[in-house]
């Protein structure tokens, strides 16, 4: 528990709250969204055990003013897991708001994070500039995909995988095969998967509406899955895995027996690097378009910089010569460093020269890999002394840019989970 003070506001406290106050969050999370938070799944989340443990808010006479869910999981970025408090239900009470009560609920949770060693934060914004000023940056994309039927390939595969097709709403079977597909995901995924708690995993199996396709092999080994609803002629696709090219003909081939039942399919997230010429035979059929929309979803801050990078190093191309990077923080003091990278290690060092300036929320997005140093470089975000007027073409870059992209490659980003 920590107190704040806030201008002229009584003292007031950020506490941990129990399941007792469950009413109180929802009551809150009424007034403050557009939805009647009272949904048989919402219910569900509520009860679970293990969400308590995550959820902080500031009570005043028996009122929830402000309230947070930060749960500890993983998230591999780069395919190197790192522990990560990921924050959720973030929502101060109107009347309460613009006194900084967000800014406290963040510097206390980074106390908690520092007391048990995370040094990542991640959240998914309602808006991407609210959380910016807390030091959070842009940091995996989505690509939303709307195939209308007409579009879908129709080419026939004979070597498919098997599907089973079964109702997620509270299906052991279900359970069992998303848990041992999303593991395969965390253990060999490209991406960026999470490990999640119980309440948020099980969120997927309170939707009595909502559908699993399974694929499986002649092994009986799950190779993919897609967790679905078909409402008003549009199949709605929130979540999709597969691991090779053949579950994506597999897909394909199970879309194509809906031609008569819906007029469209709809990806609610697919990674951005997603095949979609495999899925569809034209892009354009009349006034029949293919839409795709891809943006920035998930934030993150680094809480340590050093840390972050040195965690990184197994995967990054490393320079013999060291590379001396001034590194600034406007919310975490601690991370205004300059730190020399090479194979030799990540080291803070005392330096009048660098060789490129950079705040830490601008290298979140070359952390992850959803940009380059060229793509920073060229938008202003990265310094380098003589060089006010970056060029738009990354041909024309300075050395030192260019080795930079070496040693910290784009990859494609994407965050896969189910969450509310």
């Amino acid at each position: 528990m920590i107190k704040m003070r806030m201008g002229e506001w009584e003292t007031m406290t950020i506490e941990r709250l129990n399941k007792g106050q469950k009413e109180m969050v929802r009551d809150l999370y009424q007034l403050c969204f557009s939805s009647t938070f009272d949904s048989e799944s919402f219910n569900a989340y509520l009860e679970s055990d293990d969400l308590w443990e995550f959820v902080w808010g500031v009570v005043s006479d028996e009122t929830l003013l402000s309230s947070y869910v930060s749960y500890e999981g993983g998230v591999k970025v780069r395919t190197v897991p790192f522990q990560v408090f990921y924050f959720d239900g973030f929502v101060t009470r109107p009347g309460y708001r613009k006194k900084r009560m967000g800014q406290k609920m963040f510097e206390h949770q980074r106390k908690v994070a520092k007391e048990k060693s995370v040094k990542l934060f991640a959240l998914d914004p309602f808006k991407n500039s609210y959380y910016k000023q807390f030091g959070f940056e842009d940091a995996l994309d989505l690509l939303k995909i709307d195939i209308p039927m007409r579009n879908l390939l129709k080419d026939k595969i004979d070597d498919l995988y098997q599907t089973v097709t079964i109702s997620a709403f509270r299906s052991l079977k279900a359970k069992q095969a998303l848990r041992e597909i999303g593991e395969r995901e965390w253990e060999e995924g490209t991406y960026n998967p999470m490990r999640l708690p119980e309440a948020y995993f099980m969120g997927m199996f309170n939707q009595n509406a909502w559908k699993v396709v399974l694929l499986k092999d002649d092994d009986e080994t799950y190779r993919g899955s897609l967790l679905y609803e078909v409402k008003d002629r549009t199949m709605t696709v929130y979540k999709m895995s597969f691991f090779d090219l053949k579950a994506i003909y597999t897909f394909r081939d199970w879309f194509g027996q809906f031609r008569d039942q819906i007029d469209e399919i709809s990806f609610f997230k697919a990674p951005p690097d997603f095949p979609i010429e495999v899925l569809v035979q034209t892009f354009h059929a009349g006034s029949s378009h293919v839409n795709l929309r891809i943006y920035p979803t998930r934030m993150m801050q680094i809480l340590d910089i050093q840390y972050a990078i040195q965690k990184l190093l197994p995967v990054l191309n490393l320079p013999g010569e060291p590379v001396v990077i001034k590194f600034t923080d406007e919310q975490m003091t601690d991370n205004n460093q300059i730190l020399s990278v090479s194979q030799n290690g990540v080291k803070p060092v005392k330096k009048m020269r660098v060789d490129l300036t950079i705040s830490v929320p601008d290298f979140v997005p070359i952390f992850t890999g959803r940009l380059s140093f060229s793509d920073q470089f060229r938008s202003g975000k990265v310094k380098i002394p003589s060089h006010s007027n970056p060029s738009w073409n990354p041909v024309f870059h300075p050395d030192i840019i260019r080795r930079m992209n070496e040693i910290f490659p784009r990859v494609s980003t994407h965050n896969n989970e189910f969450c509310f």
